[in-house]
Parts: structure tokens; C-alpha cells; sequence
């Protein structure tokens, strides 16, 4: 390799520190211990923004405002975009992403169930994103491995996640990409009444539009349902208000030994 180095170099009078500083950098990415420096660069590339961002913005303040003040303005800063609802949430659902990330490598590094192929090589964890029960996480399989590993190690993905549950869902045109779907909240479990938009509507009609169904929507209670009077059950009534009498012809006749005869046939082994 160094002998190409430096025939390249000569024959087309390339810069031969630039062609040095190549052959160096080749040579140590060939150990596996840069590659694993590379790999955990690559997996707590969020942490390292945020530190570095911090780290600056402290700098500044100091720069400007002094030490003390710099330190009190920087501390006020990080506690005010945490404690304002839209910056508190948007940063919380971050959080609890870049969480899922390390968790659920941890676990599908020693977790009960294979996950990893032959070469102990585990999925790629490209992105995670946060949806509204949760945060969702895409996995590349690597070559070896299979989406039914990750789904036979769901039961533990979710309690190293501190999640309620996790579900999985293939790509059907790439069986390489699985999505992982953390739940971390269930929305229909809360006991809070949902508003109905229907009954807003109605409400600024009322009185205005006069006919059925202008009244505003609200729920029924046991006292409103049990108000109700039933009408009485008795026999049908004809329309000219004589009662309705059945003829024994129609209605089935039981006789003394407890056999029914109808019409004059005998029904009773067809009557169970």
C-alpha cells in the first residue's frame, strides 16, 4: 500500500503530505477500536450538540456580562425554555427520543432473545422521532438478522425504554426496515370527557334556528334515562279499537296430555 502511495504520488505529482496524512488515516481505521470510537461519536451525536451549544452560550454571556452574571443569565435561560410549555414539551419528547435510542440498544445488547447476527453485530438505529403515545424508533437489520428477532424481544424493549408498551410494524416493501413504536401514554384511558365540536356548533345557533335539533349536545345521565316511562305492553289494539282475537286456527292448541295440536296435526315432537 505504501508503495502505491508513493507511485501515485511521483507519477502524477500529487502533495505528498496530503498523500502521508491519507495513508495514515487508512491505516488506523483498520483497527477496530476507531471504528468503535466512530460508532459511539455517531450514536451521542445529540448529546455532544447540546453540550457544545451550551458550553457556547455560557462562553458568550461570561464574554459580555461577566462571570457571575454570564453563569445566572445562562442557568435562567436553559431553566426558562424548560419550564415554557411549548420549548418544555418540544424538549421533553427530544429527551425521551435520544433516550430510546441508548435503552434499546442496551437492551437488545443483553437481552434473553438473539438480536445480533453471527458477527455480533447489532441493528442500526437510524432515527426517532416522537409521536402523540409516544416515540417511534426505525431499525436497520443488519445481514444475518431478521425483523422476527425484534419482535420476539418487544416484552423487553418496553421496560428498558420505561414504557407501557412496544409494538412493531415492517416495511412491506423493505423487510430490512423495521419501525418500533414505544407507548408510553394512552390517550383513551384518561378519564376527562372529550369535547364534542357538534355541541359548540349548536350552542351559538340556539335560540337563533328554531326546529329539531338545535338543542345543544350533552351527555345523558341514569336520571334522565330512567324518567322515561315505559308504554304499557298488552295485547295489539286494532285501528278501531276492538282488541285482536286469535281464531284456532292460527294459534296452537295445547291439549290435556300436553301435546299441541295445531290445524289438527300433532306438533309436539317438532316443539322442543
Amino acid at each position: 500500500m505504501v508503495i502505491v502511495v508513493v507511485v501515485l504520488t511521483i507519477m502524477l505529482n500529487l502533495n505528498p503530505y496530503v498523500m502521508g496524512g491519507t495513508l495514515v488515516i487508512l491505516f488506523l481505521m483498520s483497527f477496530a477500536i476507531v471504528w468503535q470510537l466512530i460508532g459511539l461519536v455517531v450514536r451521542s451525536r445529540a448529546i455532544l450538540v447540546v453540550v457544545v451549544l451550551a458550553a457556547a452560550c455560557n462562553w458568550w454571556f461570561r464574554s459580555v456580562f461577566g462571570d457571575i452574571a454570564g453563569n445566572v443569565l445562562c442557568v435562567a435561560l436553559l431553566a426558562g425554555l424548560l419550564l415554557f410549555p411549548a420549548t418544555g414539551r418540544y424538549l421533553m419528547a427530544r429527551f425521551w427520543c435520544v433516550l430510546d435510542r441508548h435503552r434499546m440498544r442496551a437492551c437488545l445488547k443483553v437481552c434473553k432473545v438473539r438480536t445480533m447476527n453471527l458477527d455480533g453485530s447489532l441493528p442500526l438505529m437510524l432515527w426517532a422521532r416522537p409521536t402523540k403515545t409516544g416515540e417511534k424508533v426505525w431499525l436497520w437489520v443488519r445481514a444475518g438478522a431478521s425483523g422476527e428477532d425484534i419482535e420476539d424481544a418487544l416484552t423487553y424493549i418496553a421496560p428498558a425504554c420505561f414504557a407501557m408498551d412496544a409494538r412493531m410494524q415492517r416495511v412491506r416493501k423493505l423487510s430490512t426496515l423495521v419501525k418500533v413504536e414505544i407507548i408510553r401514554r394512552d390517550p383513551l384511558a384518561s378519564s376527562d370527557a372529550i369535547a364534542s365540536p357538534l355541541s359548540q356548533l349548536t350552542s351559538l345557533v340556539k335560540n337563533k334556528v328554531k326546529g329539531e335539533g338545535t338543542e345543544a349536545i350533552k351527555a345523558a345521565t341514569v336520571e334522565d334515562i330512567t324518567a322515561v316511562t315505559p308504554e304499557p305492553v298488552g295485547p295489539e289494539v286494532k285501528k278501531n279499537g276492538s282488541r285482536k282475537t286469535t281464531t284456532a286456527s292460527s294459534a296452537p292448541a295445547e291439549s290435556a296430555n300436553g301435546a299441541v295440536v295445531v290445524s289438527g296435526e300433532d306438533l309436539t315432537d317438532y316443539i322442543d
